[in-house]
């Protein structure tokens, strides 16, 4: 198994135990390749069992555009055979496991909120619902080709969705003080924890809508939160544990 990442992965990550967990060797190509650490996802993932590969930035944005199968191979020394999962793990198992998402939960709610990072995940909720709801994705990236790339996974012309690219905080990975503020807040008000690459923005995100009046009074919205809390750790320690 080979996937590609950035050093606070979630996706990494999940991979590293998915494939510890069934014994499959498994590779992690990382974005950037001068590290004077490894962050904790980085160590965790490696104690898992997953060789780590570092290349540039340049050569990585490469690979995630073209997904070059043949430099992949080359870079993790692989003659036979093994399987590619793309940054996110956004490719079309991603979106079918995504879809899951909404398994039993009440679908009454008008409106449903999520994350978006490499879209699979917002993919995999338009396809799920069917043409049903508002779909509102909060973007943790700048780049408005995400709209191109989710309806490419998606593959039918649903008007039901759109992604909002509002609240990056300057694209990803990207903050401020507002936002470690509302996440710290929300926190001591929910007992919710946010991490500040994908929930914290999207909270913010509906908070900021629901404050401007976005929404018909009334309205009933559901908002998932998707995880990420591993990368907190990282975060904190690059930034003398600004996020209680």
């Amino acid at each position: 198994m080979v996937t590609m990442g950035g050093a606070y992965s979630n996706h990494l990550l999940a991979t590293a135990l998915a494939c510890q967990s069934e014994n499959i060797p498994c590779y992690g190509i990382i974005r950037g390749s001068h590290f004077k650490y490894l962050s904790p996802t980085l160590e965790k993932s490696q104690a898992l069992g997953m060789q780590l590969i570092f290349i540039d930035r340049e050569s990585y944005r490469n690979i995630r555009s073209s997904e070059d199968l043949s430099q992949v191979a080359e870079l993790a020394a692989l003659d036979g055979g093994y399987h590619f999962v793309p940054e996110g793990g956004s490719n079309e198992l991603g979106v079918k496991g995504a879809e899951e998402i909404l398994d039993n939960l009440d679908l009454s709610y008008e409106y449903v909120f999520c994350p978006v990072g490499t879209g699979g995940t917002l993919a995999g909720i338009i396809r799920y619902l069917d043409g049903n709801k508002k779909i509102v994705g909060i973007s943790s990236l700048k780049d408005d080709y995400l709209i191109q790339q989710v309806h490419e996974m998606v593959g039918k012309d649903y008007k039901n969705w759109q992604v909002n690219f509002n609240y990056h905080f300057g694209g990803y990975a990207k903050w401020d003080e507002n936002l470690i503020h509302f996440m710290n807040a929300f926190k001591s008000a929910h007992e919710i924890q946010l991490d500040p690459i994908y929930t914290g923005k999207m909270m913010f995100g509906l908070q900021h809508l629901i404050d401007a009046y976005f929404f018909p009074k009334g309205s009933s919205i559901l908002a998932i939160h998707t995880g990420g809390l591993q990368g907190i750790e990282g975060f904190n320690q690059l930034h003398n544990n600004i996020i209680d």
